[in-house]
């Protein structure tokens, strides 16, 4: 099996431009047969917490189909980052989209004192099951969290799979952080970050694979537009750029 995370830089809330990155990603992984392709937070949009809620979706929107399409057409699970509108709130959504299945989503369940104002915290557990492959999804701040994480060890989970927005220190605290977990638990850490200007810091990429039981295997420049593939057979990593 092959897993990939996606490292891309967003147009600023511009969802159709953002979509059409996507697909060419997506293509690139569908070239080396890949699983699984997870996006970084926010993806769709950009990590923009104060345009989130003009710009948050439905996970039945329409523009949302193309993904659907090439999960039925190639077998691939597909997950996006985007604002989703949840009664009359915002979450920081993860979109799941699996081969001939009903659309599911991921809501960040912790969030960082910063977004409280604009978005809530979700409230359902997720696991993408992928034949007896079992991956908990994480957002950002909350992959941080050892709750969140324990979670993730309870539910017997075998990936953690993490979608992110970070900066430079941030990636730095990361690498220590899931260097930690790798060494200690049996889950191996796949970390997708995107890269350039967001709100207000900078994405510093480096998107990063921990295998358990050994320290970070490969990680993406700061500055790449690509895929990072973790292969589960031969337990090693790639990159490949657009």
């Amino acid at each position: 099996m092959k897993l990939a995370v996606a490292q891309v830089q967003a147009e600023r809330g511009n969802i159709q431009l953002n979509i059409k990155k996507h697909m060419e990603v997506i293509d690139l992984a569908i070239n080396q047969n890949v699983d699984l392709i997870a996006f970084p937070e926010l993806s769709l949009t950009g990590y923009e917490p104060k345009m989130a809620k003009e710009l948050a979706l439905l996970t039945n929107d329409a523009r949302l189909a193309v993904f659907q399409e090439k999960s039925d057409l190639h077998n691939i699970t597909i997950c996006v980052g985007a604002p989703l509108r949840e009664a009359q709130n915002v979450e920081i959504g993860l979109i799941i989209f699996q081969p001939n299945s009903t659309r599911k989503s991921y809501a960040k369940q912790l969030l960082h004192e910063d977004e409280l104002p604009y978005f809530k915290p979700g409230v359902n557990e997720t696991i993408i099951q992928l034949n007896d492959v079992k991956i908990a999804p994480a957002i950002c701040y909350e992959s941080m969290q050892a709750a969140h994480v324990n979670k993730a060890i309870a539910s017997s989970a075998d990936y953690y799979l993490v979608s992110v927005a970070k900066d430079q220190e941030g990636m730095d605290s990361a690498d220590q952080w899931f260097t930690k977990i790798a060494l200690n638990s049996e889950l191996c850490v796949l970390v997708a970050n995107s890269i350039g200007p967001c709100e207000d810091f900078v994405s510093a990429g480096a998107s990063s694979v921990w295998h358990s039981k050994n320290k970070n295997i490969q990680k993406m420049s700061c500055n790449t537009e690509g895929i990072l593939i973790w292969d589960t057979q031969t337990a090693s990593a790639s990159v490949f750029s657009i």
